[in-house]
């Protein structure tokens, strides 16, 4: 779980660098987020 988390983050880093991945930045983010939170807790 937790290297699927760090994939997770490396994968939605690299999209947010992306200039064309742009128009989904929030929705990756938030799925991202809710991601860790449920691999945390």
């Amino acid at each position: 779980v937790r290297a699927d988390s760090a994939l997770s983050t490396n994968a939605g880093a690299a999209l947010r660098m992306d200039p064309s991945a742009r128009h989904g930045d929030n929705l990756i983010k938030d799925i991202l987020q809710l991601k860790q939170y449920n691999n945390h807790n």
